[in-house]
């Protein structure tokens, strides 16, 4: 048996402080408070992740008024400079439910109803501020059809 210590292990049902993801072979065995076998390394957080490729969480936040969400802008349909970032709140609910399904991870981007609405960022959902939760750039967000068009009253 092999192990890897971490201080978090994130299950999608609970978090494991300071515990050691058990392998035999190359499949999981379990999880234990106390070292199996041969360590085969550390980490700060272990997860079965999920990654939300295409999300606005944190900027439409849940149980709030649709009107009070920084989803879109309603200046004008291209909006290439704008950042994503910039309106993640990281103590939008929907993060907690997020981690607790398994969703560690979401690109969030701006403007579901704008044409070009700016940068995309890939987000940590666990982070306690959106500088920390920076991963990487994900690019420009754009849109055709519906989203657009369901907005001409702009």
């Amino acid at each position: 048996m092999n192990c890897v210590y971490s201080k978090i292990i994130y299950t999608g049902e609970s978090v494991v402080n300071k515990g050691y993801l058990l392998f035999a072979g190359q499949k999981i065995a379990g999880i234990s408070k106390s070292k199996k076998g041969v360590l085969q390394g550390r980490f700060d957080a272990l997860t079965p992740a999920f990654i939300d490729p295409h999300s606005h969480i944190g900027m439409c936040r849940s149980g709030e008024p649709v009107a009070e969400s920084e989803g879109n802008e309603n200046m004008n349909s291209i909006l290439a400079l704008s950042d994503a970032l910039d309106s993640v709140q990281m103590d939008d609910a929907a993060f907690q439910d997020a981690i607790e399904m398994g969703v560690l991870y979401s690109c969030v981007v701006p403007g579901s109803g704008n044409i070009i609405s700016g940068l995309s960022a890939v987000i940590r959902n666990y982070a306690k501020n959106s500088t920390d939760a920076l991963v990487a750039r994900s690019g420009i967000k754009a849109a055709l059809g519906y989203n657009p068009m369901s907005t001409q009253q702009w």
